[in-house]
């Protein structure tokens, strides 16, 4: 997440897929091997994680969802490592997976919690927020390894939010940051190379003095521009060839 820019909207439903519908995924730091593996024929199949995962990645607006706004950012990931340690949602042991070790340790004893990418926590001080510090991690590394995507989507009536900042993109082109992560994770999803299975958005509507949301006002996307952005398009274009994705990515590009 990151103001580093701003981010933009995924337009249209996410659909999710389940492990049993593909040959599996494929391992995030060799692009070769399957990472998630059904086990066993039939309908039905378990699924083992194998290597380095993110079980999912946060992506949000910092100025909106982040320690510059709501917080929610903070607080969807906090509970979603908390929950995830109660005896009633524990993931069973062939789910754990390992920690990437591109990001940020985690704090010890978390082994057995669900495996959540949120920049703020995941990045070292300092660290560059595209792809860390070697290259290999920042949003663009998280999104090589995480099962599921959760793009928090808000809008605010003076214009604000993770999607309402985008209106900008009207009479100005700009990488937007938000709408980097939310493009290039439809190309990873779209491709089912990667583990990527899943896009599960959080709808946010305004915060009252109570700190309650209200619904999301879904007649105010209809503000956004129909104009691709260029300067975003040609950016997420480069990191999906990065991931191998070259279909993909001249479809961002038009091609």
């Amino acid at each position: 997440g990151s103001d580093k820019g701003s981010k933009g909207g995924v337009r249209g439903p996410a659909r999710a897929r389940s492990a049993s519908s593909s040959s599996g995924g494929v391992h995030p730091s060799t692009g070769d091997s399957e990472g998630l593996s059904p086990d066993g024929p039939g309908e039905v199949q378990r699924t083992t994680i194998h290597g380095e995962f993110f079980h999912c990645m946060v992506s949000y607006r910092v100025a909106s969802e982040g320690d510059g706004g709501s917080g929610l950012s903070t607080a969807i990931w906090s509970e979603l490592t908390r929950v995830s340690l109660e005896k009633e949602f524990r993931l069973p042991e062939a789910l754990w997976g390992e920690w990437p070790s591109f990001a940020k340790p985690p704090p010890l004893g978390m082994r057995k919690a669900a495996k959540v990418y949120l920049d703020a926590a995941c990045l070292e001080e300092g660290e560059p927020w595209e792809a860390g510090t070697k290259g290999t991690g920042g949003f663009a590394g998280a999104l090589r390894c995480s099962v599921v995507f959760i793009p928090l989507l808000s809008f605010t009536p003076d214009g604000g939010g993770s999607l309402g900042q985008m209106m900008r993109l009207a009479t100005e082109d700009y990488c937007d940051n938000v709408l980097l992560e939310f493009t290039v994770a439809l190309g990873v999803w779209r491709s089912e190379r990667l583990p990527l299975r899943a896009i599960l958005p959080v709808l946010i509507g305004q915060k009252d003095g109570r700190g309650i949301y209200s619904a999301f006002p879904f007649g105010e996307v209809a503000r956004l521009p129909d104009t691709p952005s260029e300067k975003t398009n040609e950016r997420a274009a480069e990191i999906l060839r990065r991931f191998g994705l070259e279909e993909e990515a001249g479809r961002v590009q038009g091609g």
